[in-house]
């Protein structure tokens, strides 16, 4: 069998070079994180801001995810019956 090897190349999103250096100088960090923010789509400070210090008013509702209801009722089986709980994800 032959030994192959699968190389990935990655390709960030285009974006404007004076973006990046605005975003980088106003949130004072190096210039790949500006452009790592703006390819996430946080194009300004506000929305940096928003990004590091999340509030718990942004979140969206839990309850919104399919079988949230079926989630918590399980878990509230397992705390009570001293079950051992694994959460993927």
């Amino acid at each position: 069998m032959a030994n192959t090897k699968l190389e990935t190349h990655w390709l960030p999103p285009k974006v404007d070079p004076q973006q990046v250096k605005n975003l980088a100088e106003q949130l004072r960090v190096p210039p790949i994180i500006g452009q790592i923010l703006l390819n996430r789509g946080i194009n300004s400070f506000d929305k940096a801001k928003e990004f590091f210090r999340p509030n718990l008013q942004y979140l969206h509702d839990p309850f919104l995810m399919m079988d949230m209801e079926k989630a918590v009722e399980r878990l509230a089986v397992a705390i009570k019956q001293k079950q051992r709980i694994v959460i993927y994800g």
